[in-house]
């Protein structure tokens, strides 16, 4: 009588999401524009050009949010968690000076290659989702994004718990009206299918005035929207 095979009940083991985050390719992710240089004569292209050399040195990145890529790694965490993590990402990762951008070789021309977290960004960046995704209340790990991307806390948010609440756009007040003029349109355009929460907001009277979101909530004032999902601020317990 043959024995029966034995079979593996043993789980493969996944790399947790921040190492994962870390080691991959985020080409796809980023929204580049460069510059190649071409010289058909000396390099005998037919009617298929194949020799364009790309100028590293004229590297853009059009300024975008990071929701896409939180959700990648951290689309199951609490709202408060994906808030922090997408602006912390907003934060570190929204320059060109950012990323290590490789170039490879291409049938028709050099072409990017590999997009990895430049190693001095990626330490700091680290430090941070670090330390959000080892808090346990959703207030630290929202004081913990606003003070990586801003250096302190006010006092309207310092201590506060935040609440997930709907509230109509006609009550928003922009207590920086100069800055609110100066927002780009063409990041407020970026942000009309942002679907986390988007912004904070400080009870103000009637109002709710805007601590943090001011491109994302022009966005959906200035697309005529009634109602917009935010995190108010609450001092005390709730």
């Amino acid at each position: 009588m043959m024995a029966k095979k034995k079979t593996s009940t043993k789980k493969i083991q996944t790399k947790p999401a921040l190492e994962r985050f870390f080691e991959d390719d985020h080409h796809y992710n980023l929204l580049l524009n460069y510059v190649s240089g071409y010289d058909c004569e000396r390099y005998g292209c037919d009617q298929y050009c194949r020799c364009g050399i790309i100028d590293t040195s004229s590297f853009t990145m059009e300024e975008s949010h990071f929701e896409h890529l939180m959700k990648a790694y951290w689309g199951k965490e609490s709202l408060a968690t994906q808030y922090a993590i997408e602006r912390a990402l907003n934060t570190c990762l929204n320059s060109i000076d950012s990323w290590d951008i490789q170039v490879c070789e291409g049938y028709y021309g050099q072409e990017i290659g590999k997009c990895v977290i430049d190693y001095s960004v990626r330490r700091k960046l680290e430090g941070i989702l670090e330390q959000i995704l080892k808090a346990t209340t959703d207030s630290k790990k929202i004081e913990i994004c606003l003070t990586a991307e801003y250096g302190y806390l006010l006092e309207g948010v310092k201590d506060a718990q935040f609440e997930v609440v709907s509230i109509s756009t006609k009550k928003i007040v922009f207590g920086q009206l100069e800055y609110t003029k100066k927002l780009s349109k063409d990041i407020i355009y970026k942000y009309q299918y942002y679907s986390l929460p988007l912004g904070i907001v400080i009870p103000d009277g009637e109002k709710y005035r805007v601590v943090d979101g001011y491109h994302r909530l022009s966005g959906r004032i200035d697309a005529g929207k009634k109602k917009v999902k935010v995190f108010e601020a609450l001092k005390g317990s709730i």
